[in-house]
This record gives C-alpha cells, structure tokens and sequence, in this order.
C-alpha cells in the first residue's frame, strides 16, 4: 500500500458511480505504485474524463474471482460502448484498471435457441463459468462466430482449479467429472482416442478434442468437447435422453487445463457452422464468473 492511499477507499460495489461521478482523485490514490508509473494523477484524470463523456450510467456486468485476494469487476455503460475492467484486492488496491470500447453483437441480444437446454455438469459442487456471455470481456470466444455464445467452465474454490500441483491433470477438480447430454436428442459426432494435453501445453491441430455433438431439435448441435480420451460412452446415431451421462471431462484438445467447452451450433462441425445463444431451462443468462447451482 503506497502512502497516498485513501483513508476511505472507495469499495468494489461503488467504484462504477464513483467513476460516474468524475472521482477519479480517489480512484487513482487506490491504484499500485506500477500502475502510478504508467501516468501521473493529472494524465489519469484527463483519459477517464475523456472516457466518461456521454456516459449517463455505468452497470456492473460480472465479477470473477482470479485468486484468493484478487477479483475481476468489469462495469459497462448504458449503451454497451464502454467497459470499465479493474481488478482489486481485498484491501481496495486496484492493481489493474482499463478503460475499454467495446463492440457487442446486437443480434445476440434478441436471438436464442428455440430448443431449451440443461446444464451438461453436476450443479453445485463448484462448477464456474470461466468464458461465456454476450461480452468481449466476458468471453474470449466473442470474436469468433462459429463460437461466439461458447461456455468454458471449471470447477473452483477462491479461483483455484487444482490442488497439489498443477502439472497433473488428475489434481484439477474438474478432471474426470461427468458430463452430460443437455437435451435430448441424436448423436451427430463422436471423436475419441486423443490423448489429453500436459496441463499448459496445447493441441491447436485438434481444438475441440474428443468431442460429442448431439444433434437437437430445430436443427440446433449442442457440441460437448476436451472430453477425457476413453471416457465417451455414446455412439454416433444413438438416441440419447436429457441428462443422459455422455462422458467424462478431460484436457485434450486446445485447452490449457480440464475443463469442459460447451456451445451449440448450426452444423455438427462447428468450426464450420455458427454459435447460437443457448436459452435455459431455469431461465438464466449466465456470464463469467457464474457459478452452476441448478
């Protein structure tokens, strides 16, 4: 904690009005001593006004835990322009801070599955979506079309996936855990026998990994994908029910740890076809930093 740090810092809950309001000397004193060296007070204060301008509200979008101490809050503004992402620790020390435009696709918003679907994991042990949402900020695969509305959750506690070590993948939490089909429907695509990855070395050749595609009803491909290599339980054709075990978890494919990617499509060959917006049975809409508890 440097010196200037406030008296009252401003907490987590009021950091999008304090912003609003144009209290960015309070902001600034609650940042780190790296963050001070990138602009002095005044300069910080020119960039965030400037930011500000037109603004009538700022809204928190989503928070996410990244360690023990540390979370993400990220606020948007009213007309989905402008992002706020800071992260702070448990003492108010704001220890990142961007000001971001952002571009959020419009049809998004308004176009859902017409099929409704089941969460493909055991709810309530921890489960946590790590990418998903509507929000370049909230989803890494927001960019992309084809995987636009994807979902990658982890199991974790304070931010932590592993215990032990995390250079083997049977000390993640999600690392064998039952996956499951989330609607009924018909098996489209089954790809097994790709060996997981060392926890941070990736296949890029294989991205999805071992992979059930179940094909749904309006034409809808629900894509279940980095599956545990041995573990599919499903053959392509079969018919299989809502909450019908289809495999395990596993890291194979491109991905850093165990995790499971979900998302549905337009063509069993996703990469090929365009991600559609999941609609809920529970009615939910769910984003980063989420966890599944039904």
């Amino acid at each position: 904690m440097t010196s200037t740090f406030p008296d009252h810092p401003i907490p987590p809950q009021e950091l999008g009005n304090s912003f609003l309001r144009g209290d960015f000397v309070r902001i600034y004193k609650q940042t780190t001593n790296d963050i001070k060296r990138l602009a002095d007070s005044e300069e910080f204060q020119n960039m965030a006004a400037g930011f500000n301008k037109g603004v009538t509200s700022y809204s928190l979008l989503f928070l996410y835990q990244i360690d023990k101490h540390l979370v993400q809050y990220v606020w948007n503004d009213d007309r989905n322009e402008r992002a706020i992402d800071i992260y702070m620790d448990d003492q108010y020390i704001i220890h990142g801070l961007a000001m971001i435009p952002v571009s959020i696709d419009p049809i998004g918003e308004k176009e859902e599955s017409r099929q409704q679907y089941r969460w493909p994991v055991q709810p309530g042990i921890g489960w946590t979506i790590v990418w998903g949402g509507n929000h370049p900020l909230a989803n890494a695969h927001h960019p992309l079309s084809n995987q636009r509305y994807a979902y990658d959750l982890v199991i974790q506690t304070e931010g932590k996936t592993y215990e032990k070590s995390p250079a083997k993948n049977e000390h993640y939490a999600a690392y064998g855990e039952p996956i499951y089909a989330p609607a009924e429907g018909t098996v489209a695509k089954v790809v097994d026998g790709i060996r997981d990855n060392e926890p941070g070395v990736m296949n890029e050749e294989k991205l999805a990994g071992n992979v059930v595609v179940i094909h749904h009803a309006y034409k809808e491909y629900s894509v279940l994908a980095h599956l545990q290599p041995g573990s599919n339980l499903v053959q392509k054709g079969e018919r299989v029910s809502i909450g019908q075990l289809i495999g395990k978890c596993g890291n194979s494919g491109n991905s850093s740890e165990a995790h499971l990617h979900m998302q549905l499509s337009t063509r069993a060959d996703f990469l090929q076809g365009k991600s559609i917006r999941m609609r809920f049975e529970n009615g939910c809409n769910p984003i980063r930093g989420d966890q599944i508890n039904e």
